[in-house]
């Protein structure tokens, strides 16, 4: 392969959603004491870093646009705008550096995983980051049994400090679930169907542990409504939800085939949104992760379905 051809290529981008979610949960396994003033998630933060700089080579290189353009810029620009305003009041600069570096991270992730959607059949290696997340969290909630009554709520606390936020497992797999058991459902591999089957019972199992014996704390995103610049950034979040939970439903109907992860992936957007009323679901950096990669993957999806019917 020519160093031309090598520029030219965007597989480097492919598996990219996955590894951003293995990235993520490996952080309460094996803490990385490096989380600097804008994150917690330093793996991904690496992971990213890395992602930004042969992006920023290639469209140098190839004059291409850096980032690919879709429908939601209007919300997703301003929602960093809004975050980054927050910065400025000296009182809470601290926490407001860290919800920047989540949002920039956040809306980075979605970008990187619409280009793989965007691409012919570049779906297919977004899907497999939920049931990776069901998994890995169900697995550990099963595992924490080992450690007594209070071993899972040793471990969810645990998590929760390294992510810095409340509830953090059971956001994840609140994320992660719904597209788990669709893809169970309608996955058209028999291998790939026993697996994402084998995924999502292991994810409803540990979501039923850490309901009976996890005891999560529950941060309400009702806090934020009393800032100026955290009811902005909450109220453009809702917005970009909606726009993905509608996008999500059009490719439901455009592709009936694969209609029960599209609508999976639409309810989890909706039912997010009315959740974070009562549970800061966003505030979860992996959960943040999973809705900025099924986004993404909406936004790139109908960005190519759309591209073949214009064909």
């Amino acid at each position: 392969m020519t160093h031309a051809a090598f520029w030219r290529r965007p597989d480097w981008l492919d598996w990219l959603p996955v590894a951003v979610v293995a990235a993520g949960l490996i952080e309460p396994l094996a803490p990385l004491r490096a989380h600097g003033r804008f994150g917690t998630l330093p793996y991904v933060n690496l992971v990213m870093a890395g992602v930004a700089m042969v992006a920023v080579a290639r469209a140098l290189a190839l004059r291409r646009r850096l980032l690919p353009p879709t429908s939601f810029d209007r919300v997703l620009l301003p929602l960093l705008v809004v975050s980054a305003l927050g910065v400025l009041p000296p009182a809470h600069r601290a926490q407001a550096l860290h919800d920047f570096g989540r949002c920039l991270l956040g809306v980075s992730v979605f970008y990187a995983t619409a280009t793989v959607a965007s691409r012919r059949g570049g779906a297919r290696r977004v899907w497999p980051a939920f049931p990776l997340a069901a998994a890995v969290v169900g697995a550990h909630a099963l595992a924490s049994l080992a450690g007594g009554p209070g071993g899972v709520a040793r471990q969810t606390r645990a998590a929760d400090q390294a992510w810095q936020c409340t509830g953090g497992l059971v956001a994840t797999l609140w994320c992660a679930l719904p597209v788990s058991l669709a893809l169970a459902w309608d996955a058209g591999e028999p291998g790939a169907r026993r697996a994402w089957r084998i995924a999502a019972v292991v994810g409803v199992a540990g979501a039923l542990v850490h309901v009976a014996l996890g005891h999560p704390d529950a941060g309400a995103a009702v806090a934020r409504l009393e800032d100026p610049v955290g009811f902005a950034s909450l109220a453009l979040s809702w917005v970009a939800l909606f726009m993905f939970a509608r996008t999500a439903w059009r490719m439901s109907r455009l592709r009936p085939h694969e209609s029960p992860r599209w609508r999976a992936l639409s309810a989890t957007f909706v039912l997010t949104g009315g959740l974070q009323l009562g549970m800061d679901v966003l505030a979860a950096p992996t959960a943040a992760l999973l809705l900025g990669i099924g986004g993404g993957l909406a936004a790139g999806a109908w960005r190519a379905a759309r591209s073949d019917i214009e064909r």
